[in-house]
């Protein structure tokens, strides 16, 4: 596998981290996909534990995403 392209000097799985060239933080492409694997995880287990058919969109995609980053 080839590692994805990215910002110079920062770490794959950078959570956060100040990027010396600007007033930024960076996330790496690791970071990331963490949190992209975690979330998918949580709304299959929604979907799995409803009693009854659920309807989910990107508006409960993106809150749960929201929590797990914090």
């Amino acid at each position: 596998a080839v590692p994805p392209a990215g910002i110079e000097g920062l770490a794959v799985n950078a959570n956060g981290d100040p990027l010396e060239a600007a007033k930024a933080v960076g996330i790496g492409p690791l970071a990331i996909g963490n949190v992209k694997y975690k979330v998918e995880f949580g709304l299959f287990k929604r979907m799995i534990e409803s009693e009854k058919t659920i309807t989910l969109d990107f508006q409960e995609a993106f809150s749960l995403a929201r929590e797990i980053a914090k």
